[in-house]
């Protein structure tokens, strides 16, 4: 047996093929990763009714910046009916927020909802984010790190059909593509560390606001630095295994 500095020992040529096997592991874990900092509206649906849902803010008429939003969980919570909703308000993965538990009458005017997400250690070119929405009254539009010099805006221009409201959008479930949204051309513009990412809800009456969001895609890779790590990790592990035999 072969012995180095500070009774180091070499690892096996098993030990080493299981290092190898690990490091690989890590990388096409990587390859297949998701951005664990990005939620849908509603904690994935592990809130129930009026629970705070820490993930989103909301700002608007009569709401300080960055408020706290509640889930609506119930078609009774739901004070604009859930004409299209009331069948999947809660299905598993998002629910709808409000700026008010139980909804109740907001003013006229735009809501800003926001998340926002940490990019640190991935490959900001390899970000994938796609997902759907519904909303009380209109959305106006989605917005990547408003205020910064990486700001990016999704329009009515830009999406098409975005500018639906509650009352006449068909159900996402049986018309996806009225309400998809996908952020392709957010490439480029994402910070290494946290984003923030605002869908801005018009109130066109004296009535509830309310947003749902589902992130359908949430995807990236991380830098080659990180891959590394996780090798020289592995390599300590493997190392650390063959002292203790």
């Amino acid at each position: 047996m072969r012995t180095f500095d500070k009774g180091f020992l070499m690892p096996k040529t098993s030990t080493l093929k299981l290092v190898a096997l690990t490091f690989f592991m890590f990388v096409g874990t990587a390859q297949s990763g998701t951005i664990s900092s990005l939620y849908s509206t509603g904690a994935g649906a592990n809130l129930t009714d009026g629970q705070t849902d820490t993930n989103w803010t909301v700002s608007g008429p009569g709401i300080p910046d960055n408020s706290s939003v509640y889930a609506a969980t119930t078609a009774g919570s739901l004070g604009w009916g859930g004409n299209t909703t009331s069948n999947h308000l809660n299905n598993g993965v998002s629910t709808w927020i409000s700026a008010s538990t139980p909804p109740s009458d907001h003013l006229i005017g735009d809501y800003t909802y926001r998340t926002t997400f940490d990019l640190t250690s991935l490959k900001l070119d390899s970000i994938n984010i796609t997902g759907k929405w519904e909303s009380d009254n209109k959305l106006q539009a989605i917005v990547l790190n408003a205020g910064t010099a990486n700001q990016v805006v999704l329009s009515t221009n830009t999406l098409g059909t975005i500018f639906n409201s509650v009352t006449v959008q068909p159900n996402w479930d049986t018309s996806p593509t009225t309400k998809n949204f996908s952020f392709a051309s957010f490439l480029g513009m994402y910070f290494q560390g946290v984003n923030t990412l605002d869908f801005i809800v018009n109130n066109s009456a004296l009535t509830p606001t309310g947003l749902r969001v589902e992130f359908t895609t949430q995807s990236a890779i991380p830098e080659p630095t990180a891959l590394v790590l996780l090798g020289i990790a592995a390599v300590g592990f493997a190392a650390t295994r063959r002292r203790k035999i």
